[in-house]
Formats: structure tokens, sequence, C-alpha cells
């Protein structure tokens, strides 16, 4: 192993800057594995024949899902058409040695699709063993799963994550999750870190799967700031040839801009957290369809006094609708009030339901939206991402630019009602705090710049990062401010 690349200062300046912990852990895991497999073979003789049982290899996956493809593809309008360029964009960078990669798409343009087409044939085409999807948050990953297993098969789908139904899965699902032994899983972003950072065998043991694999981090944008470091390190560390040899896909409709991930590193000099340039699998001219399909407006007029008779009311003018809130609380209070108001139709959507009820109320929306009846769905940003449903018009109370993205991606996605509308609206006193108010006071700080001109401001990503990352660092300069003079004053007095 060539020691000189794993890392700038593997004499340790810096943990983030070394690659031996995870060196470490890589053969840590190995042996931690084999030794739950020997002992488990000894006292539980029938597990083996169970592990034993063969997934299909994956060019048999990609056979699957080529046939998928050719079935509910077309290239029958417009959309479609663009939908089929961004597949071909897939294809052709699967040719690539393993490294970096990025996948920025608008919504709607079939990314998913053309994630999966180009994992799989990256990983046949560089002797890989297996695909690895990471979706941001539990948060209805199992729809996700389920589209999945849908395509390749249950017993070639592992799927584990915090808030899986164990019940509901078969003895060689459960026991794929012990180590990942399995040609496609997917899991959460919290549970390939804890797998990565963790001390505990039982985690540990799944890491040498990990690596000869094609990563895939599905909505890389709702990945926090404040989580950001250690997860580009172990993205760095994944995409080293002499640890993991592995190949990493960050994919979303609204990539952070890479250049303005840096960090510090005690030098005085910003370094990029992303230690190699990541190769861009669609160009520019295809990130957006060319078809306008949504109209964003800005409206202040509803929201600014505090209650939620206004934007209701404002919902209310409209047959198929879906408002977007920043707080369960928030959604819980605006879906009372219009079904109190005797409006048809109105479903709440958020965390605080169980997974089994909100796939069923996903259904019944999605049902009422295809016969046309009249249906308003007020939920927070749990619907924002990965859920594939197209309202005509869409109502998202203040947040950031990517979320703002996300959002219109639920309007108008097929283009099936001429032009949608995005309707963002700011509430006084319900945003979260944190890393959200500092994206909302962005926005706000963007939108006033630019004489609240909104489809002006969608056009200007980069602005908003530059404003996004400054308000940040201002607001860690001031926690830590606060923080300072707390202590003082606590050791200075008692």
């Amino acid at each position: 192993i060539d020691v000189s690349r794993f890392g700038r200062t593997a004499s340790g300046k810096d943990i983030f800057a070394s690659f031996w912990g995870m060196l470490t852990r890589v053969t840590h895991s190995r042996l931690i594995d084999a030794d739950c497999l020997a002992t488990e073979y000894w006292y539980h003789p029938e597990h083996r024949k169970l592990r034993s049982n063969k997934h299909a290899d994956l060019p048999t996956l990609h056979t699957k899902l080529f046939k998928f493809i050719q079935k509910h593809c077309k290239n029958d309008n417009e959309i479609n058409k663009w939908r089929s360029s961004i597949l071909d964009c897939a294809r052709k960078s699967a040719t690539n040695l393993p490294g970096i990669f990025t996948m920025e798409a608008d919504v709607g343009g079939g990314k998913t699709l053309a994630m999966l087409e180009f994992a799989l044939l990256h990983a046949i085409n560089n002797g890989m063993e297996r695909v690895i999807y990471v979706a941001p948050h539990g948060a209805l990953i199992e729809q996700t799963a389920d589209f999945f297993r849908s395509i390749f098969g249950e017993n070639n789908v592992c799927v584990h994550h915090i808030n899986m139904d164990t019940d509901k899965m078969s003895t060689e699902s459960l026991m794929a999750c012990d180590n990942w032994d399995a040609p496609f899983v997917v899991s959460s972003a919290q549970q390939i870190c804890d797998t990565l950072y963790s001390n505990r065998n039982a985690r540990i043991r799944k890491i040498h799967n990990i690596a000869r694999s094609v990563v895939i981090f599905d909505e890389f944008h709702d990945l926090p700031l404040t989580k950001m470091w250690p997860v580009t390190h172990a993205i760095n560390a994944l995409a080293h040839k002499e640890i993991f040899g592995s190949s990493v896909l960050l994919a979303s409709a609204t990539l952070p801009v890479v250049e303005y991930l840096t960090r510090d590193l005690g030098d005085g000099v910003e370094h990029s957290l992303l230690q190699t340039r990541p190769k861009d699998i669609v160009p520019s001219r295809l990130f957006g369809s060319s078809k306008k399909r949504v109209k964003f407006k800005y409206d202040g007029d509803i929201g600014g006094s505090g209650d939620w008779e206004s934007v209701a009311n404002a919902v209310a003018q409209h047959k198929q609708c879906m408002v977007i809130l920043n707080t369960r609380d928030s959604a819980y209070q605006l879906a009372h009030l219009m079904k109190a108001k005797g409006i048809k139709n109105v479903y709440h959507l958020s965390a605080s339901i169980i997974p089994k009820d909100r796939e069923k109320i996903l259904a019944d929306v999605m049902n009422l939206l295809k016969n046309g009846e009249p249906v308003i769905l007020v939920c927070t940003s749990i619907v924002q991402t990965g859920v594939d449903i197209s309202f005509p018009c869409v109502y998202r109370e203040m947040c950031g630019w990517m979320a703002l993205k996300q959002a219109s991606g639920r309007c108008n996605r097929s283009n099936e009602y001429g032009i949608g509308l995005c309707v963002l609206f700011k509430q006084t006193g319900s945003n979260i705090p944190g890393l959200p108010i500092i994206q909302a006071n962005a926005m706000m700080a963007l939108l006033k710049a630019n004489k609240f001109d909104l489809e002006k401001v969608m056009r200007l990503k980069e602005s908003f990062w530059k404003l996004y990352i400054k308000f940040y660092r201002e607001d860690c300069v001031k926690n830590h401010t606060r923080s300072f003079f707390f202590f003082f004053f606590f050791f200075f007095f008692f």
C-alpha cells in the first residue's frame, strides 16, 4: 500500500485529513465479520444454507432494469425526450474509471432511473460487487425501496434503516442486514455514517462490503452543513483507491456548489472538503427541461398576520393544491382549520404519522389527483423530496433556494397541467431554528436584493449559496462568542 496517499497530515494534525482510521476499520471489519459468520455456522448450521442462497449478479439486475426502462419510458413528448437524454448521458459516463461523480438534473428528469443505469453499468464495467443507495433520511425510504424491489426482486434488495418493519422481512433479508451481503443495498445516511464511524462490532462488520461498490448519495443537498465535514471525509475515503476502491455518485436536483464546500484546517487557508473534483454526468445544457413547467411567485400578502386564516383562504381558491410548511404543528393547525371550514378532501401528512398510514394517505391523494377530484394536501417537507406526486399548484412556506426548487418538483411534474404555479409565502414566527432559518434568511435577503422577483431569484443558485454560507459562518461566530461569554461569566462569579 502506498502510505503517502492517506491524506495531507497522516501524523494527525486533523482527523478529517487522515485516512488511517478508515484503513484500520476496514481491516477490523473483515476480521469481525469472519468471526461472526464462523460462530453463527457453529451454533446455527441451518443458517449456512440460507446465506449460501445466491443472489442475482449485477448483469442480471441490469437486464431487469433495461426491461423496466423499455416498458415504462417513452419518447412521446418533449419531457420524456429530455429524460431519455439524461439516461443516455448516464450510460455514456458509466465507462469511466472509479471516482466521485455528480448527477444534477431538474426535478422530474428521471434521475432515479438514470442513477440506477449508471451505477449498474459502472459497477459491471469496473468489476465491482454491489450498488449501495443512500437516502438522506429514513422518512419515506420504504417507498423508494418498494420501487427497487419491483424492478430487481425482493431477494436481491437489502433494505436496512432505523424505521424498517422487521416483522414483514424474510429471514434471508434480516441476515443480509448484518453485513450487507447483497447485490443492491438501500440504506440511510445516518445508517452508513453510523457504520463508518461506530465503535460497535455489530455495525463495523459491514464496512468491508462497502468496498468495491458504487455508493449513491441521493438528495445530497439534504445533508446539513453541520454534518457535511464527516460525510465528505467518508466520501473521500470511499473513493480512495487504496482503501475502498469504490465510486461515489452525488445526485440531486439542487446539488450544493462544490467549490463553496470548504474548511479551514488550521493553516488559515480554505481547503475543499472533496479532495478530487467530481466528474459531471449530466451536462449543464440538460440541467433543466427545455419546456417551462412551473411559474414561481412570491406572495407577501398572505401569512404576514401570524395566523393561518389568510393562508387557508388563498389555498381554498385552488381545486387541487399542496401546501408545504416548516413545522408539524403548523401543518396540523392549517389542516384542522381547512377541515373546520368544510373544505372537501383535506389531508394532513407529517413525520408524526407512522409510515404505514403515510403510504395510505399518499395513495388516497394520488387517486384523487388521477380522477380530477378536489384535494388539498397540507404537509411538512417530508413530501418535498423522493415522492412521485404532481399537483397543479404548490404553496411553500419561506425556505431556502434548494427547498423551494424541490417543492416545485411536486408541481406539474410531467407537464400534465400546462404550466403549474409555485407560490412562496412567509408566515410570522413558524420557522425552525438552526440551519432552516439561516437558509430562509438568505432567501429573503436575495429576494429583497432582486425586488422580490422570484422568477429571477430561482436562476441565482450561486448567489444564494454565497449568502447561505456567509450567514452560516456569521451565526457560528455569534454562537461561539455567546458561549465564551457564558463560560467566562460562570467561572468568574461561581
